[in-house]
């Protein structure tokens, strides 16, 4: 898709390009990004998916993929753009349907949270009933909820006691 865009749109202006990149290649980025995440920093599947964000920062900003003189930062490109990383994209979409979750928005089988969380459930901590306990067992240690839990601990009290999904995206974006 990036390559469609980049024979099509390449002369058009940065503006054109980035809704382009936003509304057609990133959306098939994120696809199910929330449940299958790749957890390895040096895994293929991470860095090709941060390939095509550098590879699209480069087609929006204009700079060719040959060695330029002074050398370019595609970092301080996706900076420059005001992109979140990938990384952080996908971990707010997992907090987003943990949210989800737990104000009920989401149908989801209890069997489905046993068979994830090897310790049979997902105990609330009496004293906090914003804070899970992390399943024990390694065995299904990057699936989504034994991924999530430790993100969601981490999370200030605001974020976590919002009314509706929009007051938790928009406190989980003041968080940055």
């Amino acid at each position: 898709m990036l390559g469609f865009l980049w024979q099509s749109l390449n002369r058009c202006p940065q503006l054109l390009k980035e809704k382009s990149y936003k509304a057609i290649v990133r959306p098939k980025l994120e696809y199910c990004s929330c449940i299958c995440d790749p957890y390895q920093q040096k895994q293929k599947y991470v860095d090709q998916l941060e390939m095509v964000e550098h590879r699209t920062a480069r087609f929006v900003k204009s700079v060719p993929h040959r060695r330029t003189k002074p050398p370019t930062s595609v970092s301080a490109m996706v900076s420059d753009l005001g992109w979140e990383p990938l990384q952080t994209r996908r971990l707010h979409g997992r907090l987003n349907t943990f949210f989800k979750i737990t104000r009920g928005m989401v149908e989801l089988l209890q069997s489905t949270i046993q068979f994830h969380c090897t310790s049979r459930q997902l105990e609330v901590i009496p004293s906090n009933s914003s804070v899970f306990t992390q399943p024990s067992v390694d065995a299904y240690k990057y699936v989504f909820f034994p991924r999530t839990i430790p993100a969601w601990n981490a999370l200030p009290v605001e974020p976590v006691e919002a009314e509706s999904l929009q007051v938790f995206k928009l406190r989980l974006q003041l968080l940055q």
